[in-house]
């Protein structure tokens, strides 16, 4: 489960990084 955990938590960074992006370019 501390794994499932782990790969949620990049998961949510990544998309993070990604909305911060976009907002950026926009």
């Amino acid at each position: 489960k501390v794994a499932i955990i782990a790969v949620a938590r990049k998961l949510l960074t990544v998309l993070n990084a990604m909305q911060r992006d976009k907002k950026a370019f926009a």
